[in-house]
């Protein structure tokens, strides 16, 4: 299973994390992702908004099987803010090892 931070960035703040995706293949965390970019403004940026974290590349870990076929059943992947991640970090649905970033 592969985990792509995400972070929140806001004008005028700091970034943030966010939470995560999570994804079967490779191929899937672009589509996730452009699908995603595709819902944002395209005439200006946003005063807030979430993207991929560009100081943590994907890397895999190990979830649940439950996780895992709510995961299998998406078209690309899901999405988890930082509650739910949380969540199934504390229930060990979701179990990694993520490097601490500049949060």
């Amino acid at each position: 299973m592969l985990y792509v931070e995400w972070e929140y960035s806001e004008s005028g703040w700091d970034v943030e994390h966010n939470g995560c995706s999570l994804h079967l293949k490779e191929e899937d965390i672009q589509i996730f992702v452009d699908q995603y970019c595709e819902t944002l403004p395209k005439d200006h940026v946003p005063e807030g908004y979430s993207r991929p974290s560009v100081h943590i590349k994907p890397f895999t870990v190990k979830v649940s099987d439950e996780l895992y076929s709510k995961i299998q059943n998406s078209k690309q992947g899901i999405m988890m803010y930082e509650d739910a991640e949380e969540e199934a970090i504390t229930n060990r649905n979701l179990v990694t090892n993520r490097p601490s970033g500049n949060y």
